[in-house]
């Protein structure tokens, strides 16, 4: 028993390790995929919204403010991502 009890504490930092470097791994791969998605997302000022849109830039804020189209946040400035875009138009 006791020797069985000193195999798993000398085990543990080796464990402790591996489970280290592996989740460091996978975070690392997933941000990075993540920042290779957002890296292709098109987005769009309000004014090259209103343009494609063909709508006054009063529409634009009602229908942001209602929800019909949904803006993101770049500092203060909204941005619409072409996605968005094309869902409202599809409607």
């Amino acid at each position: 028993m006791e020797e069985t009890l000193r195999i798993i504490q000398q085990a543990i930092p080796a464990i402790e390790t591996w489970l280290r470097a592996t989740v460091n791994d996978e975070v690392s791969k997933a941000l990075q995929a993540d920042r290779e998605k957002r890296q292709f997302v098109k987005r769009y000022t309000r004014e090259e919204t209103c343009e494609i849109l063909g709508i006054s830039k009063t529409t634009l804020w009602a229908w942001t403010n209602e929800g019909k189209i949904n803006a993101i946040r770049i500092g203060r400035k909204p941005m619409y991502t072409q996605e968005e875009i094309d869902r409202v138009l599809k409607k």
